[in-house]
């Protein structure tokens, strides 16, 4: 079988999950999030007892010495350091979903504000947590790149039958990503084109009777369907080219949001504003403008990611320019 056809019914199935209606979206991911929860808090649970217990593996003691061995931490100096934050801000791709869910909670001044303050809970919980887990059971050194970490971190306890396991939830994990970029996309999509003039805008923004944006969801399906052309273009090189873009991209996706935010502050009255709001804006808005600016130009600079830096901008400039030719287009 073609490494393509399973991708292509998971997007068809995916697709008439998210025409059906929102519920069913929320329930479907409910349960993607049930089982990488369980799995995770298992993982650092094993690993906790071990640690505590004395357990070994096949590269020596589970300790916290392994965070500092070889070398220790910046052991290939800031340039290592700088290449490592292409992918962690890739993992982070898709925090902002919180925001497109407003519309289609029940109480979103209570819903959202819950959402939003146990995030850093839970990134502590599923990032650092499980990160240190693996660290302290394989050396820095030893952890392999091609393949799934948690299988190795596992699979060198002793423990048997756990690369079943744990592919399983890789998979369930790559398949709520591209549900949630699916339901995502389709309700950005939607919100810019909604009650505006033009042709294009009339056909994605328009909800169906389920009240769902099913045009805006079928053009985000399709444009999801055609990312298997990028293999063949630059073959196994094709993950490392869509994660960097990627994160290029949302960089700048995450500056506009901090521009939005400064002009929304500028041109709205304190009485006005809600009680939930960023703790020491504009301040914050300047810091976290200068630090997401320093990683596009790190990003700029490091060769390795810098022509997908400017795939991204190419990009940006490409959808602006199709944004603009749509508002102009006749009714």
């Amino acid at each position: 079988m073609a490494p393509w056809i399973p991708g292509l019914i998971a997007i068809i199935l995916l697709l008439l999950i998210n025409l059906i209606s929102a519920r069913f979206f929320g329930n479907l991911e409910f349960s993607f999030a049930i089982i990488k929860i369980i799995t995770v808090m298992a993982f650092v649970a094993l690993i906790a007892w071990l640690l505590v217990s004395g357990g070994h593996t096949q590269f020596g003691p589970i300790s916290f010495k392994n965070l500092n061995a070889d070398g220790g931490f910046f052991v290939k100096g800031i340039g290592g350091f700088s290449q490592g934050f292409q992918m962690v801000i890739f993992a982070f791709i898709g925090i902002e979903m919180i925001g497109f869910t407003a519309s289609e909670v029940q109480n979103p001044k209570v819903t959202m504000k819950k959402a939003i303050n146990q995030m850093p809970v839970r990134i502590i919980i599923f990032y650092v947590l499980a990160i240190i887990a693996i660290l302290v059971t394989i050396p820095w050194p030893h952890v392999s790149v091609n393949s799934s970490p948690f299988v190795q971190a596992l699979s060198s306890t002793g423990i048997n039958d756990t690369g079943s396991i744990i592919n399983f939830v890789v998979i369930s994990a790559a398949v709520s990503s591209v549900n949630s970029i699916l339901y995502s996309s389709g309700r950005l999509l939607f919100s810019i084109t909604w009650k505006r003039s033009g042709k294009w805008n009339h056909t994605f923004g328009h909800l169906s009777r389920q009240q769902v944006p099913r045009n805006a969801l079928i053009f985000s399906s399709l444009t999801i369907a055609c990312t298997p052309i990028i293999t063949l273009i630059v073959g196994d090189a094709a993950f490392k080219f869509i994660s960097s873009t990627c994160t290029s991209m949302f960089l700048l996706i995450w500056l506009l949001m901090v521009l939005t935010h400064l002009v929304y502050r500028r041109q709205t009255a304190t009485e006005q504003l809600g009680e939930f709001r960023l703790p020491l804006a504009p301040f914050t808005d300047y810091l976290l403008f200068a630090f997401f600016g320093a990683v596009v130009i790190l990003l700029i600079v490091l060769p390795s990611y810098r022509v997908s830096m400017f795939t991204a901008l190419a990009i940006f400039i490409i959808l602006y320019t199709m944004s603009r030719f749509w508002q102009k287009q006749p009714a």
